[in-house]
C-alpha cells in the first residue's frame, strides 16, 4: 500500500511545478482481495440515499422512497435494534443523519444523540441505542421542509431549511434564530470563522453570522446543492447548471470568484481530505489540490452524483448513479497516476449513497447500501491496513 503522506506531498511538488498528471486504469481490484461480506438485510422497498451513520456502537441507516420513510439501527452482527418511521414524510429525505456526543453548553445538558431532518420540515433528536425521542421540533415547510446537511457548531445545531437557516440548541431543540435565505435544495450548510455559508436554488451564496443577521453573493454560475467547503484557496462551490456544472473558488472576504472549472452535469457532493479536493458529475471524477490555488491532478471518466468518500489511506470510492452500476475505487500509484477499479459488492443500479467505512471489534468495516434498499457490510482484519 502506497504510503499517504509521502504520496500527498509528492502530488504537491508536482503541482507546485505545474507537472501534468495523466490517469491510468487499474485492472486489478485489491479492495475485493481484502474484504468479505460480514451480513447484509434487504429493505422491503425504498432507497438508501445517504451514507450509514456508525456512532460507536451501532450503525444507523435512513431509506426513503416508496417505503415509510424510517430510520433503523442495527449491531454490528446485523441484528436490527429499533426502527423509527416518518408518516408524515414526502419521501424525498435525503438530509444525512448527524451523530452529536453528549455535551453541555450555557443553554442545556444533552445525551450522545442523533440528529435527523425530515421534508415534513421536522427536527428530531434520537437515541442511538434505542431510537426513542429526546426532542423534536418543527421549522417550515414549502413543498417540502427539509433536506440539506446540518452543521454543529458548539451548543447549537445549525439546520438548512427549505426558505433559509435556523440555529437550535442542542440540549431542547429550542430555536435561537431563523434566516431567511433562498429557496434551497439539498443544500447544506458549513461553518467557519465568521459564522455560516449556505447556497440555493438561484446560485447565491449566503453569508449568515452567528447573530442571524446575512448577506448575499449572486454567483450566477447555477444551483448549489452541498455544503460549501473551506480550502486554503478558497471557499469550494460545485454549482449545477442546465446541462454544465461549474467548480468554482470563491473569496469568502467578498463573494467573489477567483477561480471556476468548467464541468459535466449533475455534479456530485464534493468532498475534502487535507488540502486534496474530489469532485464528481455525469462524466468524470476530479481531484484536486488545493493550497494557495486550486490545481487539478487527476480526472477519469466517471458516472457519479451522489456522496464522494475519501478513505482513510487515501483513496476515493464512490457510488455510481447509472441503472447497472457498481462502485468506483480510485486511487494515485507509484507513479501518481489516477487509477481506477470497479467494485463489485453485489448489489447494482442507481445509487447515490457514499459507503460508510469505521474501525471496531479490530476490524475494519464498510457498509453500502444503493436504490435497491439492500445493506451489505463487509470485513476486513485491522492488521491488513499495516501491510
Amino acid at each position: 500500500m502506497i504510503d499517504v503522506s509521502r504520496r500527498f506531498l509528492a502530488l504537491l511538488l508536482l503541482t507546485l511545478l505545474l507537472l501534468p498528471l495523466t490517469a491510468a486504469e487499474g485492472d486489478r481490484n485489491g479492495w475485493e482481495d481484502e474484504n468479505s461480506l460480514a451480513w447484509e438485510y434487504g429493505f422491503e422497498s425504498g432507497f438508501i440515499s445517504t451514507s450509514a451513520l456508525f456512532t460507536g456502537e451501532e450503525i444507523l441507516v435512513r431509506t426513503s422512497g416508496d417505503a415509510q420513510p424510517a430510520v433503523t439501527g442495527f449491531d454490528l452482527t446485523g441484528e436490527k435494534l429499533w426502527q423509527r418511521f416518518n408518516n408524515h414524510s414526502s419521501n424525498n429525505d435525503m438530509s444525512p443523519l448527524v451523530h452529536v456526543p453528549a455535551g453541555q453548553g450555557d443553554c442545556g445538558v444533552w445525551p450522545e444523540m442523533v440528529l435527523v431532518g425530515w421534508t415534513d420540515g421536522r427536527i428530531e433528536a434520537l437515541l442511538p441505542s434505542s431510537g426513542e425521542l429526546f426532542w423534536s421540533k418543527q421549522s417550515e415547510v414549502a413543498g417540502w421542509g427539509v433536506t440539506g446537511e446540518f452543521a454543529l457548531d458548539g451548543e447549537f445545531v445549525i439546520v438548512p431549511t427549505r426558505r433559509g437557516i435556523g440555529q437550535y440548541c442542542l440540549a431542547d431543540g429550542e430555536q435561537q434564530w431563523w434566516t431567511q435565505t433562498g429557496l434551497g435544495w439539498r443544500n447544506g450548510v458549513s461553518v467557519g470563522e465568521s459564522g455560516y455559508f449556505v447556497g440555493d436554488e438561484s446560485g447565491v451564496l449566503w453569508h449568515v453570522d452567528r447573530m442571524g443577521e446575512s448577506l448575499s453573493y449572486p454567483l450566477e454560475l447555477g444551483k448549489i446543492r452541498h455544503p460549501p467547503l473551506f480550502t486554503d484557496a478558497g471557499l469550494v462551490v460545485h454549482a449545477q447548471a442546465m446541462h454544465s456544472s461549474t467548480i468554482a473558488i470563491i473569496d469568502v472576504s467578498d463573494g467573489s470568484v477567483s477561480q471556476q472549472f468548467p464541468a459535466g452535469s449533475s455534479p456530485a457532493k464534493p468532498s475534502l481530505q487535507g488540502a486534496f479536493l474530489v469532485t464528481g458529475d455525469s462524466s468524470s471524477l476530479r481531484v484536486f489540490s488545493c493550497a494557495a490555488l486550486c490545481q487539478q491532478v487527476g480526472e477519469l471518466p466517471f458516472h457519479t452524483n451522489g456522496e464522494l468518500r475519501w478513505l482513510e489511506d487515501g483513496r476515493v470510492i464512490v457510488p455510481s448513479n447509472t441503472p447497472d452500476s457498481n462502485w468506483g475505487l480510485f486511487a494515485f500509484d507509484e507513479f501518481d497516476n489516477l487509477t481506477f477499479t470497479s467494485v463489485d459488492v453485489g448489489i447494482y443500479g442507481f445509487g447515490t449513497a457514499a459507503p460508510l467505512e469505521f474501525i471496531a471489534n479490530d476490524k475494519v468495516f464498510t457498509v453500502f447500501g444503493n436504490d435497491q434498499a439492500v445493506l451489505r457490510v463487509f470485513s476486513r482484519a485491522v492488521e491488513q491496513e499495516l501491510q
